[in-house]
């Protein structure tokens, strides 16, 4: 997670065709499997493990391969 100005951003990384198609427009939404890693940085865990909240966003942030200075979009996020 970052931040730009006010707003929340959640950061992704994305391949490069999957980033060509957001930034084309043909792409608009993005999925992942519901796992330990992203139910921890999706959701607010307690210390049972159970989900408490669902973290709020405003932006997400996808980017190309491991560098996060590479080629990337903003998006907004509609909902999680």
């Amino acid at each position: 997670m970052s931040i730009i100005g006010s707003k929340t951003v959640l950061c992704l990384q994305i391949k490069e065709q999957c980033l060509n198609e957001i930034i084309s427009g043909k792409k608009t939404s993005e999925y992942r499997k519901v796992n330990r890693f992203y139910i921890s940085r999706l959701c607010e865990v307690n210390k049972k493990g159970e989900i408490e909240n669902i973290k709020h966003f405003d932006l997400l942030k996808v980017y190309l391969g491991n560098v996060k200075e590479g080629r990337y979009a903003i998006c907004k996020i509609k909902g999680i």
